[in-house]
């Protein structure tokens, strides 16, 4: 009989968070010879406007059990893209990521965020922070909508 990571719909936990709503927290375990396996996964659907900052934490973990901690961008009409980074060896990747624009917000071995900067229409889609540690993994996805339009100043002189 397979494990069930996911517990019924029913024993999930609806959260809010500081940047909106969370829609689920899931919790589930999954038993193995060697220990229990934890996964935890948060969704969080956020609105925000044009040409502010937007920063997207990870969850919060203890920081000496983090192996591997992955972002995927998955934007409209663009190909997915992740920026990864190793624990043990201090190294980052990034794999089809153009947009200058989304970057580490710090150095990732002190701060897993990502940051957008400045926020723009086709920023609009799905980012998800995957954190692997010794105790389990854990999932932070956010659903961006960016509200507004971008403006264009044109300055006129007479």
């Amino acid at each position: 009989m397979a494990a069930r990571l996911f517990p019924p719909r029913s024993q999930r936990v609806p959260l809010v968070g500081a940047f909106g709503p969370v829609l689920t927290l899931s919790n589930a375990t999954r038993s193995s010879p060697f220990r229990p396996y934890l996964l935890v996964a948060v969704k969080i659907s956020l609105s925000i406007l044009v040409v502010i900052k937007a920063v997207l934490p990870c969850p919060p973990v203890l920081w000496t059990s983090v192996l591997l901690a992955t972002w995927e961008v998955v934007l409209r009409d663009k190909p997915p893209c992740f920026r990864a980074f190793r624990h043990d060896t201090n190294q980052t990747i990034g794999g089809n990521c153009t947009d200058k624009r989304i970057t580490w917000a710090s150095r990732p071995n002190e701060n897993l965020a990502l940051q957008i900067y400045p926020v723009v229409i086709t920023h609009d889609g799905n980012y998800t922070c995957q954190i692997v540690t010794s105790d389990g993994n854990f999932h932070h996805e956010y659903h961006l909508q960016v509200l507004g339009k971008e403006h264009h100043i044109l300055t006129c002189f007479r």
